[in-house]
């Protein structure tokens, strides 16, 4: 039985996708477990239809939960009508109000259909006490009609206080991290990133995951990317041996 898939179009892309990024992702960061393909979308499923529950995180104690997506074929509803569609793609584009001291992170941020992405929120927090409710903006493509979703989905993190004193607050990497001074800037019809620390492979993608320019990049230079022919909103990916970062650009 296939779940039903439902569509949240967004109008307004105000997010950052660094916003309490931990800044790389990759196939060391987390695996996915106990994936049931006959569900699409996050698992462990959740039925509550407001917000996604995460585990409970304890102030001053380092924390790390993993949820994960699947791109199945899904039954969609677009006005008044259901189509079973496959899920082309899938992509964060930002996740923002975690608890300070932690962040996010997941093993695939450019998934085709049939591929698993696993999140994982990992950190030691020393906020306040209380409920939070992380934001996560995302959007699913189809190949038939080409066309790509953004959508919204809250989480739910509950943080309680075990009177740890002194409480210390650190972001704890899963990997180490070669992409931390990754700067990707437009200037010029041009795309120029540095700042990384390992040779990998630079690509330009549309929304809908399609491949418009690639590019080997050296490690701890500048490398360029002519982008003359290139408009709209642009995704700049890096990929190396440990891990890459996404950066969304607009010409």
């Amino acid at each position: 039985m296939k779940t039903v898939f439902t569509l949240l179009t967004v109008l307004c892309l105000c997010a950052n996708l660094q916003a309490q990024y931990c800044g790389y992702y990759g196939a060391n960061v987390c695996i996915p477990t106990n994936i049931d393909t006959s569900i699409v979308g996050f698992q462990p499923v959740d039925t509550n239809s407001a917000y996604y529950t995460l585990p409970e995180a304890i102030k001053g104690t380092p924390y790390q939960s993993t949820i994960s997506f699947y791109l199945g074929t899904a039954k969609v509803t677009f006005q008044g009508n259901d189509y079973w569609i496959d899920i082309s793609s899938f992509t964060i584009l930002s996740i923002d109000s975690l608890p300070d001291g932690m962040c996010w992170t997941l093993n695939n941020n450019h998934a085709k259909h049939g591929d698993t992405v696993c999140i994982t929120f990992i950190g030691t927090t020393c906020t306040t006490a209380a409920v939070y409710y992380p934001h996560m903006v995302y959007y699913v493509g189809f190949p038939e009609p080409q066309t790509t979703n953004f959508i919204d989905r809250f989480f739910k993190l509950q943080v309680t206080d075990n009177n740890i004193q002194p409480c210390v607050q650190t972001v704890v990497n899963a990997i180490e991290n070669y992409t931390a001074n990754a700067k990707f800037e437009i200037a010029n019809n041009t795309i120029s990133i540095s700042g990384i620390e390992e040779p990998g492979l630079i690509t330009v993608t549309d929304l809908m995951g399609r491949l418009l320019c690639s590019s080997q990049y050296t490690a701890n230079t500048t490398n360029t990317i002519n982008a003359t022919n290139l408009s709209g909103l642009l995704l700049v990916n890096f990929n190396g041996a440990h891990g890459g970062v996404t950066k969304r650009i607009f010409k």
